[in-house]
């Protein structure tokens, strides 16, 4: 994770094409604790919020490793700064096959798409707002980390007590943080779950 935060090295890829380009969900946190090793860096990975202390950043999907997208990568593929995110998740989508799929468990649902990129999913605002409206009801998601994307209706109280549960349970046994210790809601955008939306 540290390499692929760093952005370019001596031997990163000089000139990765945008075709590669993929979002990664991050929690600032890590951003946070490498603010004093990377400010001297010259090319940062960029990154943006996306809710509560989940941020996007951006990266270069090549053979074994990430490389970070900086603004001077931007420049190069002249991308402009508010177009990353949907380069990203277009680049996501083809990698993926085109869609997002989940497992249904009961009221319990299960992203699966594979490569690590289960938590990337968050950016593909047509998947969430599809099984929105097949549950008739707001999705709370655990995010439990990269590869563990869990969902279920807000309406299912039990099931949201279960996914809270979950976190609290992985938080508790693992020996790193989780991605999200807190409940996510879509709601045709993200939002943290607070008590009164369950």
């Amino acid at each position: 994770m540290w390499s692929w935060l760093r952005g370019k090295s001596a031997s990163s890829i000089a000139e990765p094409p945008r075709d590669v380009i993929v979002p990664r969900i991050c929690n600032a946190r890590v951003v946070d604790e490498l603010v004093g090793v990377l400010e001297h860096e010259r090319d940062v990975v960029i990154f943006e919020p996306l809710v509560g202390e989940l941020v996007i950043g951006y990266g270069f999907d090549l053979p074994g490793r990430y490389q970070g997208v900086a603004l001077r990568d931007l420049e190069r593929l002249r991308i402009a700064k508010p177009e990353l995110r949907d380069v990203a998740t277009e680049n996501l989508l083809r990698m993926l096959g085109g869609g997002v799929y989940c497992v249904q468990a009961g009221p319990l649902f299960e992203v699966r798409v594979g490569h690590h990129l289960e938590a990337s999913t968050l950016v593909v605002d047509e998947f969430w707002d599809h099984l929105r409206d097949e549950l008739e009801a707001d999705v709370v998601v655990a995010l439990i980390d990269r590869d563990h994307v869990l969902a279920c209706s807000v309406e299912s109280t039990d099931t949201v007590e279960a996914l809270a549960a979950i976190v609290a349970d992985e938080i508790e046994q693992r020996s790193g943080p989780v991605l999200s210790e807190d409940l996510l809601l879509w709601t045709g955008d993200w939002e943290l779950l607070d008590d009164s939306d369950a």
